[in-house]
Parts: structure tokens; sequence; C-alpha cells
């Protein structure tokens, strides 16, 4: 779904392309997401302007989760509402809910904190023991193997084996049994590293609680939320349906019955114009107001991106005829042999010199009865348009102008 819808002062573009939500437009000399000041110009944008960058078929906010937990941390009250599209007094209890799911987090994290350095040193002095008794070989073997298998238990059981096994091979029923009394000390080495790298990694179980209990919470906060997202974009949908492609901010004749601008604001425009006469003949034709017309020279006007030529009767003449004068080369070679009476095979013969056979080519029309018959003979059989308009040949009567569409 794509459509486009003119206002005043603004043309805004709703899609739902890519699977979210887009406004986009142009708006008092800018270009691109300028949804918001297309809202303060017409409030019916704000929702369409609301779910920018949202997910067209749930209504939920990009990365609605994350960045909401952001500003809720940051006390971002206004960032938090704009986000969710709430009320900014909702916002409290949302950032109340992550400071308690925060707190919550660390006194659990501190516990968890507390029971693995207990864990570590526990097994630290299995390990200890383990080496002092007994002192044969196979019984310090069958101790380590006892503490080997509590290590296996550790969250950094991928740590355990890269640090003991890395030149000792993967290890199997009764691996350590196999080992040499060199690599078993090397092994008990090995453990005693994985156990005070999980004390000193142990303090990070306070963030990692902290950070799983307030996503949990946000993530409540967001399904809580889910419902009137979607309603939201449904309501879109259908505001966009409803919503013209033009809203009626139209042409509007700016002088009143008593011949004055109708404001400050269109008096400043057509005292900008060279002859604002012609602005407002092709502001009227195009249905545009006079405020967006913009100006190229003193009879050729941008409308939203197109240009035109407006001329008098008079004027379009003496374009018409110019533009002949100055391409006589390109005519057709019959009708030139039918207006000046010569062979059509002499002037096939010097048009292969483009515009350096229009000199030659003149002289031989002077002589047959001159330019400006030759121009009204051209306009009878193509028209003004032929020549004045290169978009598509044609010339509009309106208003009293003659108007040509240049691109």
């Amino acid at each position: 779904m794509k459509k486009t819808i003119k206002g005043k002062g603004f043309t805004a573009t709703f899609t739902d392309e890519n699977g979210y939500f887009s406004l986009t437009g142009e708006c008092e000399g800018g270009g691109g997401a300028v949804g918001g000041r297309i809202a303060a110009i017409d409030s019916r944008f704000k929702l369409l302007s609301d779910l920018h960058l949202c997910d067209c078929k749930t209504g939920a906010p990009r990365h609605a989760v994350a960045n909401a937990l952001y500003y809720a941390e940051q006390g971002d009250t206004a960032a938090l509402a704009r986000h969710l599209r709430i009320d900014p007094d909702q916002t409290t209890s949302i950032i109340g809910r992550i400071a308690i799911a925060k707190h919550t987090g660390k006194t659990d994290g501190e516990k968890a904190v507390g029971q693995e350095i207990t864990r570590c040193n526990a097994l630290l002095t299995d390990i200890d023991m383990a080496c002092r008794s007994p002192q044969t070989i196979d019984g310090r073997k069958d101790a380590l193997r006892a503490v080997y298998r509590s290590l296996r238990q550790l969250d950094d059981k991928e740590m355990l084996s890269k640090q003991l096994c890395k030149k000792l091979g993967a290890p199997g029923h009764g691996w350590i049994y196999d080992l040499t009394e060199q690599d078993v000390n090397k092994a008990v080495a090995g453990m005693r590293r994985v156990l005070r790298n999980s004390k000193e990694k142990a303090s990070n179980l306070v963030q990692k609680h902290i950070r799983a209990y307030t996503l949990q919470a946000m993530e409540t906060v967001c399904n809580n939320l889910a419902e009137y997202w979607a309603k939201q974009a449904k309501a879109a949908y259908a505001l966009i349906e409803e919503l013209p492609e033009n809203l009626g901010w139209g042409y509007t004749h700016p002088i009143d019955a008593d011949g004055e601008p109708i404001s400050e604001e269109y008096a400043d425009k057509l005292d900008a114009f060279d002859d604002w006469e012609k602005a407002a003949a092709i502001a009227k034709y195009s249905d545009t107001d006079i405020l967006d017309i913009e100006e190229i020279t003193s009879d050729a006007f941008e409308v939203n991106g197109r240009e035109y030529r407006v001329l008098t009767d008079e004027e379009a003449d003496g374009a018409a005829a110019d533009y002949i004068r100055e391409s006589v080369w390109a005519f057709n070679a019959a009708f030139l042999s039918q207006f000046t009476g010569m062979p059509a095979a002499m002037f096939e013969a010097v048009q292969d010199q483009c515009e350096g056979a229009n000199d030659a080519i003149l002289k031989c029309i002077e002589r047959a009865g001159g330019i400006k018959a030759f121009a009204q003979a051209a306009i009878r059989a193509d028209g003004r348009g032929h020549f004045l308009s290169p978009y598509d040949g044609e010339e509009v009567a309106f208003e009293g102008y003659f108007i040509y569409r240049q691109n």
C-alpha cells in the first residue's frame, strides 16, 4: 500500500512496504521523515506520524522492549511516552516497575554471587585435599576425578574443557586414569585456574540478573500494550483509506473582493513574481496554492516538480517563431520544398550538417516569402505546442494564457 496526499504546505507519502509503516514527504522546504512537521500542520496525520517505522501488522514500535527499557532506565519520560505511544502520566508506573525489577535482580544476583563463590571455594578445598592425600598417584587420580565431576557442573565448563584438554585430548570414560603424574599436575593447575576465573566472573552475575529481570518486566509492559498497538495499526489503515489524495488545499485566489492580497504571506509571494497573474494562472490550472509555485523565469514556473511556460497569445507567437527560426534545419525536407519551391533533395543534402545548415536554409526561406510566413505555415500545420512544449507537444488555452509543459 502506498498513498501520496497533498495538503496545504506539504506533500505526504504513507506506505507499509517492508513490513512497517512509513510517513515521509516534503514540508516547508524540507523533505524526508517530516511526519512530525506535517502533523503540526494537519493533526489528522499525528497517528500516521506516531506509527512511523512501526510494525504494520502489530503496530509495535521498532525494538519495542530494548528501546523502552533504555528510556526507562534513563528516566526519560518524554522519550518513553513517544516510543510506547502512551500518555506521559503512564510512564511513572512503568519506570517504577523497572526500578523494582532492578532491585530484585540485584538482590538475587548478589545471592547467586555468594553461592557461586562458596561453591568455588569448596571445590578448591577438595582439590587441595585430593593433592595431599592419599599420596599415591592412583589415589590422587581417584580424588581428582571426583573433583572434576563437580567442576563439570560449573556454568563455564566449555572454558574448563579448553583449559584441561587442549593438549591432553578430549576426556572420555576413565580418561584421568591414563594421565601421567606430570599430566595430573597440569590438570590440578587447570582446575584451580578455572575456579579462580569463576570467582572473578561471579560478580557479573549481578548485572546478568538485573538485565534479565528488567527485560522481563518491560516485556510484560509491552505485552499489555499489544492490543492497543494493534488497534492503532488498524486505525491507521482506515484513516489512510479515508483521506483523499487532495485535501482541498488546492488553488485559492490570492486577491480578495477589494483587490487586495488575502494575507501578508500572499502579498509577499505576489511581490516576488515578475508577473503574478501568470503565476496565478498556472496555480489555478494545476489546482495548486500559489504559495507553492516557484518562478524560474518571468514566464516559466515549477509546480510540484513540473515546469510550465505561461504565455500570452502574442508571446506564444513570438516564442514559436523564434524557435522555428533557430531550427529550420530540422524541418521536413518536403515541407521546406513545398514552401520554397526548391527540390527536397537539395535540403536533404545539407541537413546532414545539422545546425550548420540553418543559415543557408533560412536564406532560401527569406527568398520564398520570409520567415514570418514560414513560421505561420508551420504553426498552422503542427500547432504552437509542437514547438513550445517539449514534454507532450500540447498547447492549453487557460484563463487568457497559453500553457506549455516543459518536463
